[in-house]
């Protein structure tokens, strides 16, 4: 089976034709499923971009949410909408609202969206101020130390999923393929060519998360877990253990891609 993965694709910033062509040229390829992580329009788009996609392009697609993706609306409003694309669909399947997916005989799929937690870095002297704080509305109004226990309650509950789910998937098949939009592991939050630095972490990486796919990976070492995130727009690969690899996705703003077109047992 070949999957072709796309991240970080925001089609609120390109117009519907380039959503067309891009949706013909994931259609025309190899690839006989999609995984999106995450970041693929703005709220009161993303049941319009994902339908046109899922028209043209036929076969299953798989996606998690980014951050973007509640842009202009709330969290729980969001994520019910998502779930009722999925619900309505015969080919978009959100992953958060999942548990264990069979690809083959010898790999399943598993995701979520997971959120930027604050816990690596210096999320206290950091300067930057993202944009989710002034266009998520969960975020609108609160106090810096308040939006830090939102972010952290967000992740929690990804890595909450993961501690059910992951193991799951181990019991399932050898090779588990884990869809997220924020990087788990710091050495996956690629930036222009290398890791993030302090100021950014605390926004890029969720260490919720990653702490939970160590623990449980740890337990499953004839098992093998590939992880494909994006959030950062810096590409890159990281082997965080033996038996667990990441990608990070590589994007820009108005030029959706395919990542990378994978083979998979």
């Amino acid at each position: 089976m070949r999957i072709a993965w796309l991240s970080d694709i925001h089609l609120n910033f390109v117009h519907h034709h380039r959503i067309e062509t891009f949706s013909r040229e994931v259609a025309e390829s190899s690839a006989e499923a999609v995984l999106i992580s995450g970041d693929i329009s703005e709220a009161p788009y993303l049941k319009e971009h994902l339908n046109i996609m899922a028209n043209i392009i036929r076969f299953p697609i798989f996606f998690v949410l980014g951050n973007h993706d509640f842009y202009r609306s709330s969290i729980d409003r969001t994520l019910y909408l998502a779930g009722e694309i999925s619900s309505n669909s015969g080919n978009l399947v959100w992953l958060t609202g999942e548990m264990v997916v069979r690809l083959t005989n010898r790999t399943v799929l598993i995701g979520h969206e997971s959120w930027n937690d604050g816990r690596i870095g210096d999320y206290k002297n950091s300067p930057y101020t993202p944009a989710d704080y002034f266009m998520i509305e969960d975020f609108m109004g609160l106090k810096k130390d308040e939006k830090l226990k939102l972010m952290q309650s967000l992740a929690d509950r990804a890595a909450d999923h993961f501690k059910i789910n992951l193991p799951k998937a181990c019991q399932e098949a050898e090779n588990v393929i884990l869809l997220t939009h924020v990087p788990p592991f710091r050495e996956a939050c690629w930036y222009n060519g290398k890791i993030s630095d302090d100021d950014h972490q605390p926004y890029f990486a969720s260490k919720i998360v990653g702490d939970t796919i160590r623990e449980i990976m740890h337990e499953f070492p004839a098992h093998n877990l590939t992880v494909y995130c994006g959030h950062t727009h810096g590409g890159g690969k990281a082997q965080v253990l033996h038996n667990v690899k990441v990608y990070t996705a590589e994007a820009e703003y108005e030029k959706p891609s395919i990542q990378r077109i994978e083979g998979i047992k």
